[in-house]
């Protein structure tokens, strides 16, 4: 008796297109069109709250250079964080 590791499928299960994989994965296709929406849903939805955060940073901070300094670094790092965690949430979504 073979394990679940070692089946084949001769189907992607999204796109049903013929080709050999390892059970329950999808094709290379698919799973470049499920990054690729992944990251611009990432990219739109990071940006978006970024700019909310810029504005309340820019409000809120004081006008001296180390507030400044560290101000635009965490908008930086929450762009980053933020883009980081929708697109992952994103690719379990569209998959």
């Amino acid at each position: 008796m073979r394990f679940a590791g070692g089946l084949i499928e001769h189907e992607c299960p999204r796109c049903h297109k013929e080709v050999a994989l390892a059970f329950g994965t999808i094709c290379s296709e698919c799973s470049a069109s499920i990054e690729k929406r992944a990251a611009r849903a990432g990219r739109l939805i990071a940006g978006l709250s970024t700019i909310v955060m810029a504005a309340y940073v820019l409000v809120q901070m004081p006008s001296d250079n180390t507030g400044r300094i560290i101000g635009a670094a965490s908008v930086a790092v929450w762009y980053m964080l933020s883009y980081l965690v929708v697109k992952r949430v994103a690719r379990l979504i569209y998959s």
